[in-house]
């Protein structure tokens, strides 16, 4: 008994998305892969743009996207990164053609083995990594509340923003926020050091400033 597509794997689905032979199969497979990943589509392109309905937008150009290049999808269990790709690409075409991402990038450029991406990629010893992406000393961005945490996310560079997005919202591995950013994983640690710093950074000066309005 042949699998329903809700039963079918991402591969499977992209698979008979790309038949040109079955319409209705492609058209299920479609359908199910848009239920399943939509939101992922849909809330990464929002803390991209940080406007819902240019998201919206682009989360329907992502998905004609998906439909277009079928063809060229490598079945590999990569789905998810291939996806967060078009997203991320087609977001920054946006960016771009406001002449915001261009600052940003100059911003936030660095290479492998820039100040604080070595070995330890910048991580003092101190700190130890619970392979969650965060480290002991992130108690305060940890301890941090929702509106808290949010504002010193969309305070970052928008390649921190990314990164801690993929990683630590998406629960992308090290590789596979590393492949949808298109950079190497020793530069996604880099921007995840980084961008933990600048959260901690926010947070305290955040506070300092609430304690000084109500003294």
């Amino acid at each position: 008994m042949s699998k329903g597509p809700v039963e079918l794997s991402d591969d499977d689905l992209v698979a008979a998305l790309d038949s040109a032979k079955d319409a209705k199969r492609a058209q299920r497979a479609f359908e199910t892969l848009f239920d399943r990943h939509a939101g992922l589509v849909l809330g990464y392109c929002k803390r991209i743009l940080k406007d819902r309905n240019q998201a919206e937008d682009v989360a329907q150009e992502v998905w004609m996207k998906v439909i277009k290049n079928a063809s060229q999808y490598q079945a590999r269990g990569q789905f998810r990164p291939w996806l967060l790709t078009i997203s991320r690409t087609t977001a920054l075409n946006v960016l771009r053609s406001k002449k915001e991402w261009l600052k940003e990038f100059n911003d936030m450029t660095f290479d492998a083995d820039d100040d604080g991406a070595g070995g330890n990629h910048g991580t003092p010893s101190s700190e130890s990594d619970d392979g969650s992406g965060r480290n002991a000393s992130d108690a305060l961005v940890a301890q941090a509340d929702r509106d808290e945490l949010r504002a010193a996310i969309d305070s970052l560079p928008e390649l921190q923003r990314t990164a801690i997005s993929l990683r630590w919202i998406e629960e992308l591995s090290y590789e596979e926020t590393a492949q949808a950013m298109k950079i190497t994983v020793a530069n996604a640690k880099t921007l995840l050091h980084r961008g933990r710093q600048n959260l901690e950074n926010h947070i305290r000066s955040s506070r300092s400033k609430s304690k000084d309005r109500l003294s």
